[in-house]
């Protein structure tokens, strides 16, 4: 009986390693092809309508007042990185005054301002700005608590503020070329890649 058990756990812990190496080879799989095409397919012409997409679903969430808008608006876009997406897109706005926020700065900053820190600590004072947006940045801050912090520092500098953030039920997570990443133990989820 007990060499019975032992023989199940033994089978049952060789199928958890099998697909534990599965799901690794699968990821460094689509880490290697997210890599060789991501940016490719960033400057296509439907990764540019993408982009264009998602800013005119955020303005229609923040009511309008990216596009459609009568007075000069500040914005702050928290984790800007290269600042590739949201801003070159909201830089054809005239009335719009940018700010890009991330911790490090990546020097490209042609048309918006940067304001290197961290997202738990936004030194500027409360509602300084119109509206706050940040992309898939909040689900790298960790502990929870200085996501906490993080959430409640966005909202304490701006009026209005959207965030976008990959939902719990996504297989594959595209920023992070892996499966199921939101659901890993934070100690074994594979860092940021850079680029």
């Amino acid at each position: 009986m007990l060499s019975l058990r032992l023989h199940k756990a033994r089978q049952h812990i060789d199928n958890l390693k099998k697909r534990w190496l599965l799901s690794n080879l699968l990821t460094r799989l689509n880490r290697t092809i997210y890599n060789r095409y991501i940016h490719d397919f960033k400057r296509s012409r439907y990764g540019q309508y993408l982009k264009k997409r998602r800013f005119s679903m955020v303005d229609n969430v923040l009511n309008g007042n990216l596009t459609n808008t009568s007075r000069t608006q500040r914005v702050i876009e928290v984790g800007v990185g290269y600042g590739v997406d949201f801003m070159r897109i909201a830089s054809a706005n005239s009335m719009l005054e940018l700010y890009g926020f991330d911790i490090k700065d990546t020097g490209a900053s042609d048309n918006f301002t940067f304001v290197e820190g961290d997202a738990d600590n936004i030194k500027y004072p409360d509602n300084y700005f119109d509206i706050a947006v940040s992309f898939g940045v909040l689900e790298h801050i960790q502990p929870i608590e200085k996501l906490a912090v993080s959430v409640r520092e966005l909202s304490r500098v701006s009026r209005s503020f959207c965030v976008v953030v990959p939902a719990i039920s996504t297989i594959f997570e595209p920023h992070m070329a892996s499966f199921y990443w939101q659901l890993r133990d934070r100690n074994k989820k594979p860092p940021h890649p850079v680029g």
